[in-house]
């Protein structure tokens, strides 16, 4: 039996909620249906899933156990099977329902899956022994209470239906946990990484380079790690500059001296708002970001966007991101298709939203890049062409993309622009959770 050195999925969200953030829900809620997606696909059902016992974390990635109960669905198809959400029922329920028996399939596994999934995205765990199904009413009945979003809400009640026939299929859900991905803006940092490792060694063989290039430094920081502004890694940049053997009081007040420049600025923002140096000061590192902004700076628009439309203000989010695409930033290009797919701060236009998704592809984007291969598998704001959205998702995993490496996973796995290959699919699943590890352990970590 495989060691999982932090304990079953519960001691670990008990443990770590308060530090997860929604990249790294979704990435614990989409190895839990990814891997029960593969025992259903060979044929078996676990029927005995909980957080508690048969759900295991190691190095922050899901491990499956407990299999005692699990069966093949071709050898007990007439086996009657005691549907969960009745277990625990008051006695004057009526019998019927109490009763209520169904022949085995895969479905079984649902209405669990619904509930460990909530207890990833909530936090909210049950009580010692309470049955799933008082769980379950319960948090029905506090809905309005809750400040987990709609779509993850809509997936979790869907599988406690109360037909087992109506509840989704495993694919079902995750195609609706991946939708939620792709329209999230989630960059892999090792993605990151690999471009700033590539950077610094051009910098570091320049023989033309002055002994501290400041200007030069600032630059570079700042051009490759605007992709995802508030998800940079501090140690990413402390290693950047320890690799170009650079003080950290000196650049900050190398950047305090130049603020006629606004890379500067804008990395002077970061610093505040990450605590790189200073004390952590959200408000003057927004202060920073707007004063780039003002300079005309696109990377800054873009940001500054990103705060707002995280504060709901979408139609300032909006004209932040047009600006920014209109300076031909590949970000804020993508950013503004993602605006015109949702209907964020402006209507709801899939054919513009394919339009930009194109262009920041053909800028070398990965967001739109992977988000292109979406509309042209689906046929949106274009005709399906799956072995274009095959190239795209394959490109877009090349350069790192979680999402990109997913997506060409679910397409090996079920033939999309390609021939089927369940080794292939596995592997690519596994990558995407792997590099979904990193990224959660990196964030756990912070």
């Amino acid at each position: 039996m495989e060691y999982a050195d932090s304990g079953t999925l519960q001691e670990y969200l008990k443990k770590h909620f308060c530090n997860l953030t929604w990249y790294d829900k979704l990435n614990l809620a989409l190895q839990l249906v990814s891997a029960i997606s593969y025992l259903h696909d060979e044929g078996i059902v676990h029927r005995d899933l909980h957080s508690s016992s048969s759900i295991l974390i190691h190095r922050n990635s899901i491990k499956l156990a407990d299999f005692g109960l699990t069966k093949r669905i071709e050898e007990s198809s007439n086996l009657p099977y005691v549907d969960p959400k009745v277990f625990g029922r008051r006695k004057d329920i009526d019998d019927q329902m109490q009763m209520q028996i169904y022949s085995l399939n895969e479905k079984v596994d649902i209405y669990n899956i619904g509930v460990i999934l909530w207890e990833i995205f909530s936090g909210q765990l049950p009580s010692v022994n309470e049955p799933f199904n008082d769980f379950v009413n319960r948090i029905i009945q506090d809905l309005r209470k809750t400040n987990v979003p709609g779509d993850y809400i809509k997936i979790c009640t869907e599988c406690w239906d109360n037909d087992l026939d109506n509840r989704p299929a495993i694919y079902q859900i995750i195609d609706k946990l991946k939708t939620i991905v792709t329209r999230e803006n989630y960059n892999s940092t090792s993605e990151r990484e690999h471009e700033i490792n590539q950077k610094s060694s051009t910098i570091s063989n320049n023989p033309n380079l002055p002994e501290i290039n400041f200007n030069m430094i600032v630059n570079e920081i700042v051009n490759l790690l605007n992709k995802s502004y508030e998800e940079i890694n501090n140690q990413e940049i402390l290693n950047y500059l320890k690799d170009h053997n650079i003080d950290l009081q000196k650049i900050y007040i190398w950047l305090l001296n130049n603020q006629n420049n606004s890379n500067s600025i804008i990395l002077l923002g970061k610093f505040y708002y990450s605590g790189i140096g200073v004390k952590v000061d959200k408000q003057k590192s927004l202060e920073f970001i707007q004063r780039a902004a003002d300079l005309g700076n696109n990377i800054a628009k873009y940001n500054l966007g990103n705060y707002y439309k995280c504060n709901k203000d979408y139609d300032k989010a909006f004209e932040l991101f047009k600006k920014s695409a209109e300076g031909e930033y590949p970000e804020g290009i993508a950013q503004l298709g993602y605006c015109y797919f949702n209907g964020i701060g402006t209507n709801v236009d899939k054919q513009k939203a394919f339009e930009l998704f194109q262009k920041a592809a053909n800028l070398g984007n990965i967001f739109g890049t992977n988000n292109l291969g979406y509309c042209y598998q689906y046929g949106i704001g274009t005709s399906i062409d799956n072995h274009e959205a095959f190239e795209l998702y394959q490109k877009a995993a090349n350069l790192g993309s979680i999402s990109g490496t997913n997506n060409l996973g679910y397409c090996y796995r079920y033939g999309i622009g390609t021939n089927i290959d369940k080794q292939k699919s596995l592997e690519l699943y596994r990558k995407a959770a792997n590099l979904c590890a990193i990224q959660g352990n990196k964030t756990i970590n912070n």
